[in-house]
């Protein structure tokens, strides 16, 4: 077995990997990368466990023939080839370069099925192009890291075994086996950040040091570690709040600014969001240190939002600019009501709840407008909707947009916060009643 083989071999057997039969997906371009990839696998694993996954981005005239030259080739080595085509548009501060990376991996997301592991040809030049690139953008320890050899993709894994090898290595195997491949012209355009490195900045850095890469990998993994420790700190940080979800600000100020800073783009992840910036985050760390219990600071970057309310911070995507539409009816127990703010069901219930008449007919879903009053027993005073959110502690950002439902006009339920005591008179008790639950995605409490 060749040296290429021998590496390759070794790094099929990563601890994050599941256990052998593994069924393989190869993010295969064409290129000389994972040309070699797709055929090392294919010695080591066999056909019957490989297949190749080609995305066509259409950025170059000849784009249609690329893909069916990778579909040609792929078909000759025995191996089932799927081709994908995405539309790439650049958009906001994205360069195309970024669009076009980001709808390939919507694209082989999609198309992974279950127990595939995606495998891409990354070696250790990439890797240094990656780390080089993350310290121009002065990212921070994550950034700097570069790609990791396994990591979570589309509820599988994303395998990048050849980290470690220097491209010159995978020519050289290329060459041996008499492998063709094809040559991008794009790669040629130094206009990308990406190519420019190639063609101008790693040449320079191979002449004085040829080990440039691969000792690139090393400091990755080095790096790496340092990511583990920090985020286990913060893991250890958050476990001691009395609520990591809300925290209070006064537990977040206990902490210093570097353990503060771990803690606040943990618990952003967490999340779901993306974590902003350092001068974002700055201004979040700085909202931390004068919060107060009457505070209401809001910190906003591109994906996310913190806020604060009654001394605590929570988390969430940005608020609509505007309010969303007018109301939709909700028929059925079967037919759910889908908003901005999550969605509104129907269940049956025992003796508390909505009559199924009124379900029958059809109830209307709103937010709210102001002034709405909830009708009391008895002919008791009526309270405000304001009121009951407040006394319900529902966050101030959140209240427009609790889902209010009518029938024939009238208020009958404030999502699953509070019933009209009307329903309980509707309907004799023997008639099946129906509660409302509201699913939100965001923390309103």
């Amino acid at each position: 077995m060749s040296r290429f083989l021998e590496q390759l071999a070794s790094r099929l057997e990563h601890p994050a990997l599941p256990p052998p039969p593994r069924q393989w997906a190869v993010a295969f371009s064409g290129g000389l990368d994972s040309t070699v990839l797709l055929h090392g696998l294919v010695q080591l694993e066999g056909v019957a466990r490989v297949r190749a996954i080609h995305v066509n981005h259409r950025l170059q005239p000849g784009s249609g023939q690329w893909a069916a030259t990778c579909q040609a080739r792929a078909a000759a080595l025995g191996v089932r080839v799927t081709v994908l085509s995405v539309q790439v548009a650049a958009s906001g501060s994205a360069s195309l370069e970024a669009a076009a990376r980001a709808a390939r991996y919507r694209a082989l997301a999609e198309e992974l099925g279950p127990g595939e592991i995606l495998i891409t040809a990354h070696h250790a030049d990439d890797q240094l192009e990656t780390m080089l690139l993350a310290l121009m953008r002065g990212a921070g320890l994550r950034g700097l890291q570069g790609a990791l050899a396994a990591s979570p993709f589309a509820g599988g894994t994303l395998f990048r075994p050849l980290l470690a090898m220097p491209r010159s290595d995978l020519r050289r195997w290329a060459e041996e086996q008499g492998l063709d491949w094809l040559e991008d012209p794009s790669n040629e355009d130094i206009r990308f950040d990406r190519n420019y490195l190639r063609q101008t900045v790693l040449p320079a850095l191979r002449a004085r040091w040829g080990n440039a890469g691969p000792v690139a990998s090393r400091a990755a993994e080095h790096l790496h570690d340092g990511v583990l420790l920090t985020e286990q700190l913060a893991g250890e940080d958050a476990a001691r709040l009395d609520d990591a979800q809300r925290p209070r600000a006064d537990q977040l100020r206990a902490l210093d600014a570097p353990r503060l800073r771990s803690l606040l783009r943990l618990m952003i992840r967490r999340a779901g969001l993306p974590v902003p910036d350092r001068s974002r985050l700055k201004l979040l760390e700085d909202a931390v240190g004068a919060a107060s219990r009457h505070s209401r600071a809001a910190v906003q970057w591109p994906g996310g939002e913190g806020r604060f309310y009654r001394g605590r911070l929570y988390f969430g995507a940005p608020m609509p600019a505007s309010m969303p539409a007018a109301p939709q009816r909700l028929l059925t127990d079967e037919c759910p009501w889908t908003g901005w703010s999550g969605q509104v069901s129907l269940h049956v219930a025992g003796a508390v709840g909505l009559p199924v008449t009124w379900i029958r007919h059809g109830l209307t879903v709103s937010y709210r407008r102001g002034g709405e009053l909830l009708p009391a027993p008895g002919g008791q005073r009526a309270g405000t909707l304001k009121r009951l959110l407040a006394a319900a502690r529902v966050v101030p950002w959140m209240r427009p947009y609790v889902p209010l439902l009518y029938f024939e006009g009238s208020l009958v339920a404030v999502a699953d916060l509070w019933t009209s005591p009307a329903a309980l008179a509707a309907e004799p008790d023997a008639q099946p009643r129906y509660q409302v639950r509201w699913a939100c995605s965001r923390l309103v409490y």
